[in-house]
């Protein structure tokens, strides 16, 4: 009798053991495409083939300049490692750390990547890190852990706080030499001088660009936009005709007496528009129109200066909504010129002495980003009217040659370009608005005082006092400390 209740106790214990291995092969293997398709998601790469299967240590070998954070991460990752691999090797029904497992994959895979961090490593590659880390911890229901107190998810979380920690730093060094505000400045200053061309080229009449006329071309050259600014400059200041890109004094690159003419001249003469393209000493005060986004442009009685066939009201209305646009984005860059020239020579220290100020800066940024948008959206309604007349001429069995010269002038309207600049402005505006976020000072302002206390520390040390073979070393507390910042 008590054989048979052995073999039954035998018998249940073989059945439940059965049972929860199937239950953890079936866990991992969700767990593995759950790992596997987040890692395919950010980096687009095997998860499985891009780490080691079986569990490393590295933290005692890492070299010396790795970046503190780092270490901390991995540190981190590496006592997860030790507390699970002191599970499975105690208590019933558990046995060898299993190997393989996506867990391990996930936090070898990431102890490889932070091992050659250093300080160049770039804050967009620290940026898509975190996130793929915040991915994983968000998927509670699919990585519980069993394995002691010290959990996968409550690891991933440390990981977390330590890329955040390493995000910050990143871009505080990417700022420090003004980088981003000056790609901005770039990139605005290349979708300025690439929507000139879309007003000048995209419907505008033959008849008002005079200068392409007496360049005798063929197919037309391009208009420079800063041959346009300097054309309208010359017209009220003692600049030679040759300042207008032109042989001719009475052959200007623009027609200003037209509709058209007189837009394009409120738009550009405005200072910001001229220190798009000139030295702050060089701006003048021009007797132009003044640009206003309610006056009526397109008065009857004068000529439109647009082809008879793209001057109706949505041409209009599109065109002016173009300028509009860039008005606003050509505005905005100008805000934050002077705010590059501040942090190019004084880098962080002028981030948290013009703390207020910078609120001032991610208004600009937003706007900028806005601005933007609007003038990509208005460009191509554009330039589909344009593309839409340039399909009707193709299907016509002849063409005048002053059509002709339009068609072959679009080509000088970089569209695939003026996206990629949309997109890259806009990419690195969202960056900077990370950079001068209210969390990135805080977390600034507290690494600045704890360096200097340290620096305190250290000076008040008696080794520090001794190493010194000369008498009157000043006092600590007699330093000069700089203000952390202006309020």
């Amino acid at each position: 009798m008590a054989f048979g209740a052995e073999l039954v106790v035998v018998g249940a214990v073989g059945y439940v053991a059965s049972k929860r291995e199937e239950w953890k092969t079936k866990i991992q293997s969700h767990q593995d495409g759950v790992g596997s398709g987040l890692y395919k998601t950010y980096f687009n790469a095997d998860l499985l083939e891009g780490s080691s299967a079986e569990r490393t240590s590295v933290a005692d070998t890492l070299p010396v300049h790795l970046d503190p954070h780092a270490v901390a991460a991995i540190r981190v990752i590496e006592k997860y490692q030790d507390a699970r691999s002191k599970w499975f090797a105690d208590g019933m029904f558990r046995g060898e750390e299993r190997v393989g497992d996506v867990k391990t994959h996930i936090f070898e895979e990431m102890k490889q990547w932070l091992s050659r961090v250093t300080q160049t490593t770039k804050s967009s590659e620290v940026e898509t890190r975190l996130e793929y880390m915040r991915q994983v911890v968000m998927r509670q229901t699919d990585f519980q852990s069993h394995s002691g107190s010290r959990s996968f998810l409550q690891t991933a979380a440390e990981v977390c706080q330590h890329l955040e920690s390493l995000l910050i730093q990143s871009t505080g060094v990417e700022w420090s030499g003004a980088t981003k505000l000056e790609e901005i400045l770039k990139l605005g200053r290349n979708l300025t001088d690439d929507t000139i061309g879309v007003l000048v080229c995209s419907i505008l009449d033959e008849a008002s660009l005079p200068g392409r006329l007496s360049s005798g071309s063929n197919p037309p050259d391009p208009i420079e936009a800063i041959n346009v600014v300097r054309c309208l400059k010359s017209q009220f200041s003692n600049l030679s005709s040759n300042a207008c890109g032109t042989d001719a004094a009475d052959r200007p690159v623009i027609d200003w007496s037209t509709n058209a003419g007189r837009l394009l001249q409120a738009l550009l003469s405005q200072k910001h528009f001229q220190k798009q393209y000139f030295a702050d000493g060089d701006v003048l005060d021009l007797d132009a129109p003044i640009f206003t986004e309610d006056q009526d442009w397109w008065q009857s009685g004068r000529d439109p200066g647009l082809m008879a066939a793209l001057s109706g009201e949505e041409e209009r209305t599109a065109y002016l909504s173009v300028c509009q646009q860039l008005d606003r984005v050509v505005y905005f860059l100008s805000i934050l010129e002077p705010y590059h020239k501040v942090t190019a020579m004084a880098g962080e220290s002028a981030m948290l002495a013009l703390h207020e100020k910078l609120k001032k800066i991610g208004h600009a940024v937003e706007e900028l980003i806005c601005a933007a948008v609007g003038l990509r959206q208005a460009r191509l309604v554009l330039m589909e009217s344009a593309k839409r007349h340039l399909q009707r001429l193709t299907r016509r069995e002849a063409v005048t040659p002053a059509e002709r010269r339009w068609m072959q002038g679009l080509r000088h309207v970089k569209s695939v370009s003026m996206d990629e600049l949309h997109k890259n402005l806009t990419a690195e505006c969202t960056e900077i608005k990370a950079a001068i976020s209210h969390s990135h000072m805080a977390d600034l302002e507290a690494s600045v005082k704890r360096n200097l206390g340290k620096l305190t520390m250290e000076m008040e040390s008696d080794e520090f006092q001794g190493r010194f073979a000369i008498r009157g070393v000043p006092e600590s507390n007699n330093l000069p400390v700089p203000a952390i910042s202006a309020r």
